[in-house]
Order: structure tokens, then C-alpha cells, then sequence
């Protein structure tokens, strides 16, 4: 069974008509330019806002699904933006685990761990930088222990180790059972993680599949208006402008 499906998922204006799979043990890198409908995508999995179509989380209407159940199966990382909460670090992780209605004192610890905040559990978080709150939002959603998680460009404010630590948890919670699916610019960082993409243009899938199938030299020229260089077999994978 999948862990995931989209039929048909629409928002006028925005998407059109999208249809897209998961499975558990894998991560999607959902690609394309700006505007292309990758935010809208993630939030209408996230079962936020409203949209023509269906969504279906382990076999079941995700519409259907009391919220609190919906949010323990789900964890949504936006766009990092500034934080205006004068709230400790430690008091942000652990609001992860409110679908819980528990403290859930491991989860928490091991999120702390695996992000590498545990030096600013007594900061406010609105006194960090927008890199060092992106990782305490992360902590926060895998505190919450989501079998889907979805991440929006997670990797934008961090500098180039820890967009490779972040990228490094992603997979580690697909390898482990579950599933990721993340929006993403850097298409060679992408190719070196995701096992899966989806190619988005103008609210519509252009294409989607395994890397070779989408990210041909041909599929990138068509949606960005850039030729591009694509090498999947060297080591890091290679994706750049000619």
C-alpha cells in the first residue's frame, strides 16, 4: 500500500489536474520554478485549505481523518521565515507533540540530538537567525514523529554543511519507514537524496518519476528555459547550467 496519493488535485489557478504517489522508504524531490504550484501542492497533502480532488493517507480519505490523528500521521515544515515568538527553543520543539496530548520527553531529546540545537534550549527563538530557527522548526516536526513529512525548501537559510545535515535527516526518516516529500531549487543537491521527483510547471506535473526519468537534460530546458548539464552517475550527482 501506498503511504501516500494525490487524484486529481486541483486549485483553481494554481494546480491543475495533479496526481502523485508515495510509497513508505521514500523521498520525493518536488522541483520546479517559482510559482509552479509546489508550496500549494505540499499544503493540499497537508490536508490545508481547500481543493478540488482527493487525497489518500495508508488507504484512507485524509479529508475523513479527525485532525488530531491527521496531524500525529503528518508533519508539515513550511517556508522558513522570521519568528515573532518570544518563545524558548525548548518550548518550540515541544509544541511537536500537542497532536499527542503528551510530553512525549524522548521524542523531543532525540530531535534536539539529531537537529543539533541542544546548545540554545534556553534562547529565544525569535533571536536567532533565520538558519538557526530553521532547525529548531525542524526539531519540532520530528518531535511530533510523522510517518509523512513534508518540508517546503528547507534547505534555503542554512549554510552548505547543514543543508547537507538536514537533507542527511530527510532521508533518514524515509530509510526508516517513512516518507518525505520536499520542495527544493538545488537540483544536483536533490539528485545526491531523492529516489523519487516531480517535476511541476504552471500548476501541472510535467513529469514525475525515478531521477533518470525527470531530470533529462530535455524536462529541465522545457520547464526552466535553461540548458543544463545533467550527469546522475558522477559522484555527487550533477545538475547545473551549460
Amino acid at each position: 500500500m501506498e503511504l501516500i496519493t494525490a487524484h486529481r488535485l486541483a486549485v483553481p489557478g494554481r494546480l491543475h489536474e495533479v496526481q502523485l504517489a508515495l510509497s513508505a522508504g521514500q523521498m520525493l524531490g518536488l522541483i520546479g520554478p517559482n510559482g509552479s504550484g509546489k508550496s500549494t501542492l505540499l499544503q493540499c497533502l497537508a490536508g490545508i485549505g481547500r481543493h478540488h480532488g482527493q487525497v489518500v493517507l495508508e488507504g484512507r480519505d485524509l479529508q475523513r481523518l479527525p485532525p488530531d490523528e491527521r496531524a500525529r500521521r503528518i508533519g508539515l515544515l513550511p517556508q522558513a521565515g522570521h519568528s515573532a515568538w518570544a518563545l524558548r527553543v525548548r518550548d518550540v520543539v515541544a509544541l511537536g507533540r500537542l497532536p499527542w496530548h503528551d510530553q512525549g520527553a524522548e521524542a523531543v531529546a532525540r530531535a534536539i540530538e539529531l537537529t543539533g540545537i541542544g546548545a540554545w534550549l534556553d534562547e529565544r527563538v525569535d533571536r536567532l537567525s533565520g538558519g538557526e530557527q530553521a532547525r529548531v522548526w525542524l526539531a519540532r516536526v520530528l518531535a511530533g514523529e510523522p510517518h509523512l513529512l513534508l518540508a517546503d525548501e528547507p534547505i534555503a537559510s542554512l549554510d552548505l554543511l547543514y543543508q547537507r545535515q538536514v537533507m542527511g535527516l530527510l532521508r533518514r526518516h524515509a530509510d526508516s519507514g517513512g516518507g518525505v516529500i520536499v520542495a527544493l531549487h538545488d537540483l544536483a543537491l536533490a539528485a545526491r537524496y531523492c529516489d523519487r521527483f516531480c517535476l511541476l510547471d504552471g500548476g501541472r506535473v510535467h513529469a514525475c518519476g525515478t531521477p533518470a526519468e525527470v531530470l533529462s537534460e530535455a524536462n529541465l530546458l522545457a520547464v526552466f528555459g535553461v540548458e543544463v548539464h545533467v550527469d546522475l552517475a558522477a559522484r555527487p550527482p550533477v545538475v547545473a547550467p551549460r
